[in-house]
């Protein structure tokens, strides 16, 4: 390999077709062209970045993006970034069991908290039915997500006459405030429509996007009459403590329960006045 050594001299439309080995600095004015890639580690810094297309690995970005400084609109793996619009990683990360969901056809983005594929055999059969009753469970949402509904596993389909509310829908969780961002319509034959062991689903009344954070699924049912109870299927079945689903939460807040005597979805709701279910965990998911 031919060497080049340079003391103090600029260049203008210098092209090089073999290696070019830089063992001090060098300043580049005007755009680079690299068809074949840098082999070697590059390092520097840059105020101002307009062009910034993608990248399988950035340690940290600290380039002026769309977002402002240090922001990146998309990357693969991130190990330190101050904004990521869309993180593969994150997701997978926090729900691994996805990435196998979508490779057998599922729509199925998150479950309640404490569900993988080593407690899906858990899942059984579970009284739902309950007049009046609203159910809430929790979930996590890592990144930025378009919720388009509810699904859960249908045991037995229920015959009753439907009053009031039936539906689902979503609550946003702060500091043990629960806040309803989005629901379905209401709909009396949606726990009386999926068939036996089959997934059944009701979306919202439009498309929510999620933002990062803890959200709780919720499910109601009314009626004025039932011939047959519909009941869903329900995952670790043994009964818990109170204390395990309250673990060391602050604001009363719990993982699973139960609010008595609604006839629709409120639009808030303290954590406080629920009440901790600790015998069944329904299966609910976010699609």
């Amino acid at each position: 390999m031919a060497t080049l050594y340079i003391d103090s001299s600029s260049f203008n439309n210098m092209s090089v077709t073999g290696s070019f080995l830089v063992s001090g600095s060098a300043i580049f004015n005007n755009p680079i062209n690299v068809t074949a890639g840098f082999t070697s580690s590059l390092s520097g810094t840059a105020s101002y970045a307009t062009n910034f297309v993608s990248a399988s690995y950035i340690t940290s970005s600290n380039i002026f993006g769309p977002f402002g400084s240090n922001s990146i609109l998309s990357s693969s793996y991130s190990v330190s970034s101050s904004f990521t619009s869309t993180s593969d990683f994150a997701y997978k990360s926090y729900n691994p069991i996805a990435p196998i969901y979508s490779a057998l056809g599922s729509t199925i983005l998150y479950q309640p908290l404490g569900l993988s594929l080593s407690t899906i055999n858990n899942i059984a059969a579970a009284n739902f039915h309950v007049n009046g009753q609203l159910k809430l469970i929790t979930t996590y949402i890592p990144v930025t997500t378009t919720i388009t509904g509810v699904k859960w596993f249908q045991i037995a389909k229920g015959v009753f006459t439907a009053s009031n509310y039936n539906g689902v829908g979503l609550y946003s969780y702060s500091a043990g405030n629960l806040t309803c961002v989005v629901s379905s319509s209401n709909d009396g034959t949606v726990w009386q429509t999926a068939t036996l062991l089959t997934m059944g689903s009701k979306s919202f009344a439009s498309p929510y996007v999620a933002s990062p954070g803890t959200y709780f699924i919720a499910s109601l049912i009314n009626y004025s009459g039932v011939t047959t109870s519909a009941s869903i299927a329900q995952f670790a079945p043994t009964a818990l403590s109170s204390g395990v689903v309250s673990w060391d939460y602050t604001n009363t807040a719990n993982i699973n329960s139960t609010v008595t005597s609604q006839t629709t979805l409120p639009t808030s709701l303290a954590m406080s006045s629920t009440t901790i279910n600790t015998t069944v965990f329904p299966y609910f998911a976010l699609y």
